[in-house]
C-alpha cells in the first residue's frame, strides 16, 4: 500500500467509514446503500441489520433466542437478576423474584391475586387438555403403521388386535372424560 492508501485507510477509520474505499477504480460498481445502527434490510435473499456498529444476520431463530436468554438486569427494575431464583422467575414471568414478589403483592393488597391465579390455572388446564388432545391425535394418526423405527435404529414390525376406529373411539372417550373431569373439577365457580 502506497503513503497516500495508508492515510486515506487511517482517514477512513477515524470517521467511522470502515468500509470505505481506500482507491478509485473503473468498471463496475455496486450500488451500496448507507445503512445504520437498528436498521433492517434485505440483500441476497437474506435479512440483515446493524447492532454495536457490526452487520448481522437476522435468524428466523432471534426473537425465540431473546425470549430464552435471561438479561443481566431485570427489564423491570433495572437490578442484577444474580440471585439464585431470579432464573426461574425470569422464565415464568420475564423479570426477576423481587419484582415477581412486588408485583403479587400489589395484586394481594389490590384483592386481585386470586384472580389472577384463577386465570393462571385455567390456562394451566387448558394448555395441558390441548397437548393431550394433540398427542391422542399424532397417536392415532400413526397407528396403522406396521413398522417403527426405535431409537437404536432398528426396524420393529407391531401388530395391533384394534382396529384404527376402535381406538380412535376409545381415545376420544377418554379426552371426553378428561374434559368432564376438567370441568367438575376446575370449572369457573370451582377456583
Amino acid at each position: 500500500m502506497s503513503k497516500l492508501t495508508n492515510s486515506q485507510r487511517i482517514k477512513n477509520i477515524l470517521d467511522g467509514k470502515f468500509t470505505e474505499n481506500t482507491k478509485i477504480v473503473s468498471g463496475y460498481k455496486k450500488s451500496k446503500e448507507e445503512h445504520i445502527e437498528g436498521d433492517v434490510w434485505e440483500e441476497d435473499k437474506k435479512k440483515w441489520t446493524i447492532k454495536n456498529g457490526i452487520k448481522q444476520s437476522v435468524t428466523k431463530l432471534d426473537d425465540l433466542r431473546n425470549l430464552i436468554t435471561m438479561p443481566i438486569l431485570c427489564p423491570k427494575c433495572h437490578k442484577p437478576m444474580k440471585k439464585h431464583l431470579d432464573k426461574k422467575f425470569w422464565s415464568m414471568r420475564s423479570m426477576c423474584m423481587d419484582c415477581v414478589i412486588e408485583e403479587d403483592n400489589q395484586r394481594i393488597e389490590n384483592g386481585t391475586f386470586k384472580d389472577y391465579t384463577k386465570q393462571v390455572m385455567q390456562n394451566n388446564i387448558t394448555s395441558f387438555t390441548k397437548d393431550i388432545k394433540e398427542q391422542v391425535k399424532s397417536y392415532i394418526d400413526s397407528y396403522g403403521a406396521k413398522h417403527f423405527v426405535t431409537e437404536g435404529g432398528d426396524v420393529e414390525e407391531w401388530i395391533g388386535t384394534q382396529n384404527k376406529k376402535e381406538v380412535e373411539k376409545t381415545m376420544n372417550d377418554k379426552i371426553e372424560k378428561l374434559e368432564t373431569i376438567v370441568q367438575e373439577n376446575f370449572g369457573d365457580d370451582k377456583l
